[in-house]
Protein backbone atom coordinates (compact mmCIF):
# COMPACT_ATOMS: atom_id res chain seq x y z
CA UNK A 1 0.00 0.00 0.00
CA UNK A 2 1.59 3.48 -0.90
CA UNK A 3 1.79 5.83 1.59
CA UNK A 4 0.71 8.98 -0.14
CA UNK A 5 -2.45 8.86 -2.56
CA UNK A 6 -4.48 11.47 -3.71
CA UNK A 7 -6.71 10.84 -0.78
CA UNK A 8 -4.17 12.54 1.06
CA UNK A 9 -3.68 15.75 -0.99
CA UNK A 10 -5.71 17.98 1.04
CA UNK A 11 -3.65 17.23 4.01
CA UNK A 12 -0.70 18.08 2.00
CA UNK A 13 -2.31 21.38 1.66
CA UNK A 14 -3.34 21.77 5.03
CA UNK A 15 0.32 21.25 6.46
CA UNK A 16 0.74 24.13 4.24
CA UNK A 17 -1.45 26.54 5.55
CA UNK A 18 -4.83 25.54 5.66
CA UNK A 19 -6.42 28.15 3.83
CA UNK A 20 -4.92 26.42 0.25
CA UNK A 21 -7.26 25.63 -2.09
CA UNK A 22 -7.04 22.49 -4.81
CA UNK A 23 -7.10 25.75 -7.32
CA UNK A 24 -4.37 27.59 -5.44
CA UNK A 25 -2.15 24.21 -4.81
CA UNK A 26 -3.78 21.67 -7.60
CA UNK A 27 -3.89 17.95 -7.02
CA UNK A 28 -1.73 17.23 -9.98
CA UNK A 29 0.81 19.47 -8.67
CA UNK A 30 1.14 17.54 -5.14
CA UNK A 31 0.89 14.00 -7.24
CA UNK A 32 4.33 14.91 -9.23
CA UNK A 33 6.80 12.19 -8.44
CA UNK A 34 9.52 15.66 -7.56
CA UNK A 35 7.08 15.95 -4.49
CA UNK A 36 5.11 13.09 -3.58
CA UNK A 37 6.98 10.21 -5.01
CA UNK A 38 10.54 11.73 -3.31
CA UNK A 39 8.72 12.04 0.05
CA UNK A 40 7.39 8.25 -0.13
CA UNK A 41 11.16 7.21 -0.87
CA UNK A 42 12.35 9.51 1.76
CA UNK A 43 10.23 7.63 4.35
CA UNK A 44 11.31 4.63 2.85
CA UNK A 45 14.97 4.72 3.00
CA UNK A 46 14.73 5.48 6.64
CA UNK A 47 12.01 2.98 7.86
CA UNK A 48 11.81 -0.13 4.62
CA UNK A 49 8.90 -1.77 6.04
CA UNK A 50 7.20 1.71 6.36
CA UNK A 51 4.33 0.08 3.75
CA UNK A 52 3.72 -3.08 5.87
CA UNK A 53 3.51 -0.96 8.90
CA UNK A 54 0.56 -1.47 11.30
CA UNK A 55 -1.79 0.87 13.68
CA UNK A 56 0.31 3.47 15.09
CA UNK A 57 3.32 3.22 13.30
CA UNK A 58 1.70 3.12 10.01
CA UNK A 59 -0.08 6.37 10.33
CA UNK A 60 3.39 7.62 11.83
CA UNK A 61 4.55 6.58 8.58
CA UNK A 62 1.90 8.37 6.62
CA UNK A 63 2.29 11.54 8.65
CA UNK A 64 5.98 11.80 7.75
CA UNK A 65 5.45 11.77 3.72
CA UNK A 66 2.77 14.10 4.14
CA UNK A 67 5.30 16.39 5.76
CA UNK A 68 7.76 15.69 3.64
CA UNK A 69 5.47 16.29 0.32
CA UNK A 70 4.59 19.65 2.01
CA UNK A 71 8.61 20.33 3.07
CA UNK A 72 9.59 19.60 -0.59
CA UNK A 73 6.68 21.75 -2.27
CA UNK A 74 6.88 24.84 0.72
CA UNK A 75 9.88 26.52 -1.81
CA UNK A 76 7.68 26.32 -4.84
CA UNK A 77 4.77 27.75 -3.26
CA UNK A 78 4.21 32.00 -4.79
CA UNK A 79 3.90 34.01 -1.40
CA UNK A 80 0.12 34.89 -0.70
CA UNK A 81 0.37 38.69 0.32
CA UNK A 82 -2.68 39.66 -0.02
CA UNK A 83 -6.62 37.50 0.60
CA UNK A 84 -9.87 39.25 0.78
CA UNK A 85 -12.41 38.38 3.57
CA UNK A 86 -15.90 38.63 2.90
CA UNK A 87 -16.96 40.79 0.50
CA UNK A 88 -14.04 42.69 -0.02
CA UNK A 89 -14.67 45.40 2.38
CA UNK A 90 -12.13 43.51 4.55
CA UNK A 91 -8.32 42.83 3.43
CA UNK A 92 -5.99 40.60 4.99
CA UNK A 93 -1.99 41.05 4.49
CA UNK A 94 0.26 38.34 5.61
CA UNK A 95 3.71 37.12 4.33
CA UNK A 96 4.86 33.17 4.85
CA UNK A 97 8.18 32.02 5.16
CA UNK A 98 8.48 29.10 3.09
CA UNK A 99 11.80 28.37 3.68
CA UNK A 100 10.86 28.62 7.40
CA UNK A 101 7.58 26.65 6.82
CA UNK A 102 9.77 23.61 5.37
CA UNK A 103 12.19 23.94 8.04
CA UNK A 104 9.41 23.09 10.28
CA UNK A 105 7.65 20.66 8.32
CA UNK A 106 10.93 18.65 7.99
CA UNK A 107 11.13 18.72 11.85
CA UNK A 108 7.69 17.50 12.10
CA UNK A 109 8.39 14.52 9.35
CA UNK A 110 11.86 13.40 11.15
CA UNK A 111 9.67 13.28 14.60
CA UNK A 112 6.79 11.03 13.49
CA UNK A 113 9.53 8.74 11.79
CA UNK A 114 11.76 9.17 15.47
CA UNK A 115 8.91 7.34 17.05
CA UNK A 116 8.82 4.74 15.20
CA UNK A 117 12.00 3.83 14.65
CA UNK A 118 12.70 4.16 18.54
CA UNK A 119 11.51 0.93 20.53
CA UNK A 120 8.69 1.79 22.36
CA UNK A 121 9.46 -0.22 25.76
CA UNK A 122 13.09 0.18 27.68
CA UNK A 123 15.30 -2.72 27.32
CA UNK A 124 16.12 -4.26 30.30
CA UNK A 125 19.49 -2.95 31.49
CA UNK A 126 20.31 -6.02 33.90
CA UNK A 127 21.97 -8.84 31.87
CA UNK A 128 20.60 -12.44 31.93
CA UNK A 129 23.20 -15.00 33.29
CA UNK A 130 23.27 -18.73 34.00
CA UNK A 131 24.81 -20.39 36.51
CA UNK A 132 25.62 -24.09 38.09
CA UNK A 133 24.68 -23.58 42.38
CA UNK A 134 26.98 -26.73 43.92
CA UNK A 135 25.14 -28.39 46.81
CA UNK A 136 21.82 -29.84 47.29
CA UNK A 137 18.07 -28.14 47.73
CA UNK A 138 17.83 -27.83 51.30
CA UNK A 139 17.80 -31.54 51.93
Amino acid sequence: MALLMSANWPEVRAALDVSLTDRQLPDAVIGYDLYSGRAMRRVLEQVPTAESQTGDALQRCKNAAIFYCAAFLAPAIPNITRKSIGSGDMELAYDIDWEARAANLLAAAAAELAEVLTPSEATPTMPVMFAAASGTRGW
